[in-house]
């Protein structure tokens, strides 16, 4: 079984991927194919830009994403939505996110957000007959130390692990 973590912040102290790199260490401990890719580390073009399907950055995640049973993406909310970095990513590569479960960890600025993601959410069960893990994880800035890249608030780790389990257990029951 394999499981991508998508991390969509560009930011070089990013807090989601604090909670990025604590998840691929919960799902590492229990399965052996764990990826966690940082997008901040690839040239990405964006949608609707000549020959963006093609460019070799595109390939290379929209495969990864296809062999994966299951995703987790990991960034930032911005105006009451997911960054316009996973938008991108989620047009140019599609299909590969097809009837798979996807698991969400929202870093936000503030309380008022926590029902931003279901847009996002929406549009993945709508287009690609995704499967939702309903445990999201919501953190907010003073979760995350992001200088030490730890995680302060016990009560996150508990919902990461328990966003990990859930999305472990939803992948081997669809591959059954």
């Amino acid at each position: 079984m394999k499981i991508t973590i998508l991390s969509s912040s560009l930011n070089k102290k990013s807090r989601s991927l604090v909670l990025s790199q604590y998840a691929k260490k919960m799902i590492s401990a229990q399965i052996s194919d764990c990826t966690l890719l940082d997008l901040k580390m690839f040239d990405i073009p964006f949608c609707g830009e000549q020959g963006a399907y093609d460019h070799k950055n595109v390939i290379a995640i929209k495969n990864e994403l296809a062999e994966s049973d299951a995703i987790i993406v990991s960034g930032p909310v911005y105006n009451y939505g997911v960054n316009a970095v996973t938008k991108n990513i989620l047009d140019l590569t599609g299909e590969a996110w097809a009837e798979k479960p996807i698991g969400f960890i929202c870093m936000a600025g503030g309380q008022a957000s926590y029902m931003s993601i279901m847009g996002f959410a929406n549009s993945l069960m709508l287009n690609f007959r995704s499967l939702i893990v309903p445990r999201f994880v919501y953190a907010l800035p003073n979760s995350i130390d992001s200088e030490n890249s730890t995680i302060k608030d016990d009560s996150i780790k508990k919902r990461i692990d328990e966003l990990c389990e859930n999305i472990i257990r939803l992948a081997q029951a669809l591959k059954k």
